[in-house]
């Protein structure tokens, strides 16, 4: 993670100064949330607690990303109050147990979490995969759990913003970044180059770089996403 500690404590300082009102509360009823929803209440629960967090650092941090992804509409209320929901709860237990004291979620090392993560939801019996089949071709799949996913995404969110370098020059590139034309509809804006191995890696980038900002030959996300099997 490339993170400069000025630019850490301007970010942190730029969360917490948009976590007014409503948003700034750790606890969050669906009735009072400031984007109305105007469907049936049918909800797992109608308060989000994070006051479950006990590291305040991280409770901010998880409070800031749903703030912005509900404000944003890239999440929908039955997103937090009831797919996420017991998620949320499992992400603060563990935390407040294994890192009570971390700066950031990105402060602890991803791999490390994970596999500690993992083992703390096996052991409460809560799932780490998630087993399905495809609605086209009925084809079996099997994907991270809502537990694994929600901590992905939130590191994600938090290591892009962190990040101070130039798009071109991180590990996953959101293509909304980029100067560049695509369709926005289809809802697909990262590319990673995390799967290609660390001596190709900027050459793999330097060549999409030419590809799609230079010569502006951009299709889709799914496209330009390599894999070791393509590179090689």
């Amino acid at each position: 993670m490339h993170i400069d500690t000025f630019r850490l404590a301007k970010q942190v300082s730029y969360m917490i100064e948009n976590l007014t009102g409503y948003w700034a509360e750790d606890v969050w009823n669906i009735e009072q949330c400031p984007i109305k929803y105007s469907g049936k209440m049918k909800f797992k629960a109608r308060n989000m607690n994070f006051a479950k967090f006990s590291n305040p650092n991280i409770r901010n941090e998880v409070k800031y990303y749903f703030s912005v992804r509900l404000q944003n509409k890239t999440y929908r209320h039955t997103s937090l109050w009831d797919g996420y929901y017991p998620a949320v709860k499992a992400l603060a237990k563990f935390i407040s147990l294994k890192y009570p004291n971390s700066i950031s979620i990105i402060d602890i090392n991803k791999d490390k979490f994970l596999l500690e993560y993992r083992t703390f939801l096996a052991s409460r019996n809560l799932p780490i995969v998630t087993h399905g089949k495809n609605a086209i071709g009925n084809k079996e799949y099997i994907k991270a759990s809502i537990y694994i996913n929600l901590y992905n995404q939130i590191y994600e969110f938090f290591s892009d913003y962190y990040d101070n370098r130039a798009e071109i020059e991180k590990d996953r590139w959101d293509v909304r970044k980029l100067p560049i034309d695509f369709n926005q509809t289809r809802g697909e804006y990262t590319i990673s180059f995390e799967t290609v191995v660390t001596p190709f890696r900027k050459w793999v980038k330097k060549y999409l770089e030419q590809r799609m900002v230079i010569q502006q030959k951009f299709r889709s996300v799914k496209k330009y996403n390599p894999s070791p099997i393509s590179v090689f």
